[in-house]
């Protein structure tokens, strides 16, 4: 977890008191992890405001981050008390990774689409956009205008990943029994394939319809990336192609459903972590028909 404090000065700009990034595992509680970043910061500069974004639902006074088990569900009153902060807010990681989008210099994307330039999508700025995200798990939201002519955005929270994943070619299919099994369910949330540990499942199925040897395994999502995109396994190269099939698959899906004819944005670590592979060939979903840009998607009519 990045953890930062920050500051107005009185220039109305913003300072950076102190930045860490924690290894959540490591530690019992979310208290424990914010109370040890904490040490060392003058009591004139502890912050007066917490803003944390989570993966999962952040709302209530009842606040359970779903990627780290261990964690016991956070009680919000609670913490505000124990760690003496007056005010404390959570809100969805891509809540906020949405409203990062709205602050991002051009020079700060990579273009996904590489197509003709004739065809490349055109954006409607004050439109609707989507946001997807990769890491742990797989994140969706929106951003909307507050109202129609205003200026404000709204980000709009989804739980997308829990949608259901429908697979489009022979060896998806196999991939979906595959996880049906592995799971023991029916219903395989889209998660379960796109995600850091979503890699890894996907190179695991096809290592074991494949074969390999004991070389052959990996134990984690940045092996498989680096190995593929390194071309030191062919294997990993498969997995990856795969993964970003799938992904510009789930990207139509959410294009379609939200008419973000003011872009689809793709972010995350895992999402960065493999921008160098060429998105052309992506199988998109007949049903949504659209071309793929890190900064434009226009749903063709």
């Amino acid at each position: 977890k990045k953890v930062n404090i920050l500051t107005e000065n009185k220039y109305s700009q913003i300072d950076l008191i102190k930045q860490a990034t924690l290894d959540a595992q490591k530690y019992h509680t979310f208290e424990e992890m914010i109370l040890d970043f904490l040490v060392g910061i003058p009591k004139n500069q502890l912050p007066i405001l917490f803003v944390c974004a989570i993966a999962g639902i952040a709302y209530g006074d009842e606040i359970k981050i779903c990627n780290i088990q261990h964690w016991p569900t956070i009680l919000k009153s609670k913490m505000m008390k124990e760690i003496n902060i007056p005010r404390m807010e959570f809100i969805n990681d891509l809540v906020a990774a949405a409203y990062g989008v709205l602050s991002s210099e051009p020079s700060e994307m990579f273009q996904l689409y590489m197509g003709p330039e004739a065809e490349k999508p055109a954006i409607l700025p004050d439109k609707t956009k989507a946001v997807i995200g990769l890491g742990t798990g797989l994140g969706e939201s929106l951003l909307v205008k507050e109202t129609s002519g205003s200026k404000k955005w709204l980000a709009v929270h989804t739980e997308g990943g829990y949608a259901d994943f429908a697979p489009h070619t022979d060896l998806e299919f196999e991939l979906l029994k595959y996880l049906q099994k592995k799971y023991q369910s029916i219903c395989i949330p889209i998660e379960r394939c796109l995600s850091g540990p979503g890699l890894l499942t996907i190179y695991q199925f096809l290592l074991a319809k494949k074969g390999g040897s004991s070389e052959d395994i990996k134990n984690t999502s940045e092996e498989i990336v680096s190995s593929a995109l390194e071309g030191k396994s062919e294997l990993a190269k498969d997995a990856l192609s795969l993964f970003a099939n799938i992904y510009g698959a789930e990207a139509g899906n959410l294009a379609a459903k939200s008419m973000c004819y003011g872009g689809i944005f793709l972010v995350g670590s895992l999402t960065n972590g493999i921008k160098a592979v060429s998105y052309t060939h992506l199988t998109l979903p007949t049903k949504a028909q659209v071309q793929i840009s890190v900064v434009a998607v226009a749903l063709k009519k």
